[in-house]
């Protein structure tokens, strides 16, 4: 099965997605919670709903706990990086004029040294500068960045449990939204992981947990997670970036031979094809990836916002992964 991410947008652009993801045979709708108000989530995905006739299960993926240190960037232009740029971002209460803006309305103060990640990894920059309103950051190395891509404080990404009060807001969100899935983002604790299951269920009867592995530790006790869940993600971006990036294809492939053990499912998220981007034809490293993924028996793949929210990409993501077979059959 194939999972559009769906990024917040115009009322416009989703009555044209409507149509894109019917043709598609789409049949589930991720929507990454972690940019936006959750009025704003709740609001849009109402419509699309209305629109759709409920056509669409939703896929809420629920964002860290805590302080938002995995932001956005808000210009949508693409922007050639060398290596040593010095690159400015802007807070949204910045005035000032010249700079990348970043969703958040004012940086954490103490950040020199501190390393910054776009995206997935495709760029890494070193602060050298910093205030609550813009940060000075050299690139380590040459990259595209696109807009709307992830920008990430990558020291102060803490692993926090869910308080009383982000649990409160969001149950009485997802009520309104009533998805089909939750995911759980950077899960790893086993007893945290088994209380949360408890909760969720208990309030959401008919929408499955989905606890997203992102870290080395989630790793090392997937076996654990997997007696708790029938699925679980596997949020590739993430694990590159805060688990051993070393020891990448070996984690990705424990958690894919333990699904088989356990007859679990597994839902692969981040960096599928995503030299669609780029290329007519995806790299080889695309086309290898997705026949690893099948010949593991994957059968859930998501696509990432930037590709889902365009329609020619889409079309040629679908085409692809189809071709290998990926998409369950109905």
């Amino acid at each position: 099965m194939i999972i559009p991410t769906l990024r917040v947008d115009k009322k416009e652009k989703y009555k044209h997605l409507v149509e894109v993801y019917r043709k598609q045979n789409i049949k589930v709708l991720r929507v990454n919670m972690a940019r936006h108000t959750l009025e704003r989530y709740c609001e849009d995905i109402q419509y699309l709903q209305a629109i759709a006739n409920d056509q669409f299960e939703i896929m809420a993926d629920l964002p860290i706990p805590g302080k938002k240190y995995r932001l956005e960037l808000l210009d949508e232009q693409e922007i050639a990086v060398k290596e040593k740029d010095m690159l400015v971002f802007l807070a949204r209460n910045s005035k000032k004029e010249k700079g990348i803006p970043v969703g958040i309305a004012a940086f954490p103060v103490e950040l020199k040294g501190c390393r910054i990640l776009i995206g997935d990894g495709e760029l890494r920059l070193r602060v050298q500068e910093s205030s609550p309103e813009s940060i000075k950051a050299i690139a380590e190395n040459v990259a595209i960045i696109r807009g709307k891509r992830a920008f990430v404080l990558a020291e102060k990404m803490p692993y926090e449990l869910y308080s009383k009060d982000f649990l409160a807001a969001y149950l009485k969100a997802l009520k309104e939204i009533q998805p089909s899935k939750v995911v759980l983002s950077f899960a790893e604790d086993i007893s945290e992981l088994t209380k949360l299951k408890d909760i969720f269920e208990k309030q959401l009867p008919n929408a499955s947990v989905v606890p997203k592995l992102e870290t080395q530790k989630a790793i090392e006790n997937c076996s654990e997670i997997f007696d708790l869940f029938e699925e679980v993600m596997l949020g590739r971006g993430d694990l590159a970036l805060f688990g051993d990036v070393k020891r990448f294809g070996e984690n990705q492939e424990l958690v894919l031979r333990t699904a088989q053990e356990k007859k679990r499912n597994v839902i692969v998220a981040t960096d599928i094809l995503g030299s669609l981007y780029d290329n007519v034809i995806p790299s080889r490293g695309d086309l290898t990836d997705l026949y690893y993924l099948k010949k593991m028996g994957c059968k859930d793949i998501v696509a990432s916002a930037g590709i889902s929210m365009r329609e020619d990409l889409f079309g040629a993501f679908c085409e692809f992964a189809q071709g290998f077979r990926l998409t369950a059959k109905n």
